[in-house]
């Protein structure tokens, strides 16, 4: 069993069922938790509202800051898919909130991009201990999503593909992009820190020697 919700500051839309919703409703933001926790349900899909642009907003943040809250007090299967388009949609239509919640449920099953919430991978404690010397540095993280990496960092932006590792970022006070085509070409950085190694980083740092790929610390 599914449940899909559209996360409002004021008004939470459901939508629940299994290959299909089978009943839609809307409930307040404040009730909202335990609603959502008293659903015999397997996984939750929370709508992510990111700009029509692609980038991450307050708001997307407010929702992951929901979902995270809802994966850590059931321990289930929280899954995260855009749902950029579903307002416009419904906009001044009656029940909109619910009738974006049946949008999300439908999206999720028909096979939209949506990502899992999941805990971050550690990299090597090394790595860490050498960029936490550095924290008069500028330093940009790609795709990296242990927020260890900017604990002692003072200038630092992130750009993180998964919506909820970005979120994780954002709670650090880190600037976060989803793509690399969002920061601007002049800006550069001492040092890079990413998963891996590609061409368009050198386009930010002086020398590819700054260049550091995190390793996992199993590894």
């Amino acid at each position: 069993m599914i449940l899909a919700i559209d996360y409002g500051e004021a008004r939470c839309g459901l939508a629940l069922g299994q290959t299909i919703p089978a009943k839609a409703w809307v409930c307040k933001t404040s009730h909202a938790l335990k609603t959502c926790l008293e659903q015999p349900v397997d996984r939750y899909i929370v709508g992510m509202p990111l700009s029509m642009s692609g980038r991450y907003s307050s708001q997307t943040f407010l929702s992951i800051a929901f979902a995270e809250c809802l994966w850590k007090k059931s321990e289930k299967d929280v899954i995260l898919v855009d749902e950029r388009l579903t307002s416009k949609m419904f906009s001044g239509r009656k029940g909109r909130d619910a009738l974006s919640a049946v949008e999300i449920f439908k999206s999720f099953v028909e096979g939209a991009i949506h990502y899992k919430l999941r805990l971050p991978t550690k990299i090597n404690d090394s790595l860490i201990t050498f960029i936490s010397k550095k924290q008069k540095c500028k330093v940009l993280v790609v795709n990296v999503s242990d927020v260890r990496v900017v604990s002692k960092c003072s200038q630092c932006v992130v750009v993180q593909k998964d919506p909820y590792y970005a979120y994780l970022f954002h709670k650090m006070g880190c600037h976060v992009e989803r793509d690399l085509k969002r920061l601007k070409k002049s800006e550069m950085f001492d040092i890079i820190v990413t998963d891996h190694h590609t061409p368009e980083l050198n386009d930010f740092v002086e020398s590819e020697e700054n260049i550091f790929c995190a390793c996992s610390s199993k590894g």
